[in-house]
């Protein structure tokens, strides 16, 4: 597996950035410790970025379906992301 150090990130940024531009983040859910899922809303309607941190399967995913059921209580550091 290929290491997900700022070179991967940035070219990952660069294939990303004409679907991030232009929409609205929605709603920020953490579904895990170490994974978080965006909502970004447009004209043309709503996709979801994944963003896991974690140490073995690092990725950003731009996912079309929505996320599972969020949990009743909300984690610290979703409420950050929410607050900024």
């Amino acid at each position: 597996m290929q290491p997900f150090d700022a070179l991967t990130m940035r070219a990952i940024i660069q294939e990303a950035r004409p679907l991030l531009l232009n929409r609205r983040v929605e709603k920020i859910q953490q579904l895990s410790r170490d994974e978080i899922v965006v909502s970004l809303r447009s004209k043309a309607g709503t996709s979801y970025l994944l963003v896991s941190a974690q140490a073995s399967f690092g990725r950003l995913c731009l996912v079309l379906s929505p996320p599972p059921a969020q949990p009743q209580s909300i984690p610290a550091f979703c409420q950050i992301l929410r607050n900024h």
